[in-house]
């Protein structure tokens, strides 16, 4: 399938940036790259009840009329009153999307939502990413080096298919590996720091270079 390693390739960058994190995976989407937001809500939902510190999110979509999806909403106001129980804030990170305008892409759009964009890797504004108000950070996107697995890519999908043996590393593109990146920036300040996950935010926000559009730019791992 088309998205088939993308959890794997996006856990592998959480674990470049922050190697002493503990990384869990849910399942939300397939590997075609498909789902409901039902699914990514209840996933959602089930990562902040087994107590995550800082969730990603490397998905997302646009909307009609802009709404937010009410699935969506309805998990976050549920993470809600998580938290308020338990006295503590779990941090979402999510991909801003590669629609290379400003419609608002879910769940990155939502305001209690950590959005990230792209960048070149000349740290140059990437033509393809989405871009707003909405949006947090931007780091490079564009060749990006991560983890894969083994297998081979299909013909029907891709034009000069390639074959993957164990332990395979590979190159992508997309806003769904700039999210990772920041969410491995803000697990390691929360190791090395001692700080909280909204703290650390707060810390990656004060060092950002802003690009309009983009947020704060950071220079994290390097593209190709």
């Amino acid at each position: 399938d088309l998205s088939a390693g993308h959890g794997t390739f996006v856990a592998g960058l959480v674990q470049q940036v922050a190697p002493g994190a503990d990384i869990r995976v849910y399942r939300a989407i397939g590997t075609a790259g498909t789902g409901s937001e039902i699914e990514v809500a209840c996933q959602l939902i089930h990562a902040v009840r087994d107590g995550a510190q800082v969730v990603n999110l490397s998905l997302g979509t646009p909307s009609v009329f802009d709404e937010p999806p009410l699935a969506l909403a309805i998990a976050f106001d549920v993470v809600r009153e998580i938290e308020m129980e338990r006295g503590w804030e779990t941090v979402v990170v999510a991909a801003a999307g590669n629609l290379g305008d400003d419609s608002p892409v879910w769940p990155a759009a939502f305001g209690r939502v950590v959005a990230v964009g792209a960048l070149t890797a000349q740290l140059r504004p990437a033509g393809w990413s989405s871009r707003g108000h909405w949006v947090d950070f931007s780091t490079v996107g564009e060749g990006v080096v991560s983890t894969f697995v083994a297998g081979a890519q299909s013909p029907d999908l891709v034009p000069e298919p390639e074959t993957f043996g164990a332990d395979a590393w590979a190159r992508w593109t997309g806003t769904s590996f700039t999210a990772p990146q920041v969410t491995g920036a803000i697990a390691r300040a929360m190791t090395e720091h001692g700080l909280s996950a909204p703290d650390a935010v707060k810390a990656l926000l004060a060092t950002g270079r802003p690009v309009a559009g983009l947020g704060r730019a950071l220079q994290i791992l390097p593209g190709v």
